[in-house]
Formats: C-alpha cells, sequence, structure tokens
C-alpha cells in the first residue's frame, strides 16, 4: 500500500485543505475523474506532491490565523473555560491559559490568557508551547 506522503494531489493555490488525492493514473481516486475534467470547472488546481501541497496548506493555515490577542471579558473567558474540557489547562508565570478541545481546522484551535486581571483570546497552532504564547501576547503589549 502506498503511503500518502508518496501520492500526488490536486490543490488549489490559497486553500487550507488539499481538493483530492490522485491516483497511480492521474485520476481522483474518490470519483475516477480525470485532472483535465477536475481542471475545467475548478480553476487554479495544480497537481503536485502531497508535501508540497502539506507545506502551502501550512503556509495559508498561519497567514489565516495569525491575528493578534483580542481582549475579552472575564465572563467570556470563563463560559470557554466551562463549556467544553479544555486541553493544555494550566499556569506559565504569572499567567493562566487554555486551549480549546474543539478546533477550527487542522492543528488550530482558540487558546485563552488570563494574564494580570486581564483576558485575551488568539487562534493558534495547538503545537505551540504556552510559555511561547505568552511571550507573543507580552510582545503585543510591549512588554518585551
Amino acid at each position: 500500500m502506498t503511503k500518502l506522503e508518496d501520492k500526488n494531489v490536486l490543490y488549489k493555490e490559497g486553500d487550507t485543505s488539499i481538493y483530492t488525492v490522485l491516483n497511480d493514473n492521474d485520476c481522483c481516486i474518490y470519483s475516477g475523474e480525470t485532472i483535465e475534467t477536475i481542471q475545467k470547472e475548478n480553476n487554479n488546481i495544480k497537481k503536485m506532491t502531497f508535501p508540497e501541497a502539506l507545506e502551502k496548506i501550512n503556509i495559508e493555515l498561519k497567514n489565516k490565523y495569525s491575528d493578534k490577542w483580542k481582549r475579552i471579558t472575564k465572563e467570556k473567558y470563563w463560559e470557554m473555560l466551562e463549556v467544553l474540557p479544555p486541553k493544555k489547562y494550566g499556569s506559565v508565570g504569572n499567567a493562566t491559559m487554555f486551549a480549546m478541545s474543539e478546533f477550527m481546522e487542522s492543528c488550530y484551535t482558540e487558546h485563552f490568557i488570563e494574564y494580570k486581571n486581564k483576558y485575551y483570546c488568539a487562534i493558534r497552532d495547538f503545537t505551540i508551547k504556552p510559555d511561547i504564547l505568552l511571550f507573543e501576547l507580552k510582545k503585543q503589549l510591549g512588554e518585551v
């Protein structure tokens, strides 16, 4: 069985997902449609390797979710803490933080920080370490 990493895919520039995976005959593995048929109906779709598409997707996700930390109310912070079981709940320095257990897409989810009796949220990659998230917030606040 061939690994996905060895497959070619169709990817549309700017998307955060792969359009389809291709079989060895360059047809959609699901519908059997040819690349040409798919490209006629969908502009800007290009054939590339899975790793190439993944690299482009990761760039798009990072750009999509690179907004600044937003100030929120204490009530909103607690509502989000209590709505679903939190992930990575804990303290870093003088901040308390957690991530939502429901993801937006890929590894991106909303993170919440209580810092100096103020509350903030931002969508970030779940794999980013809490101390880096706090550093990012402090930098935005002009503290570093």
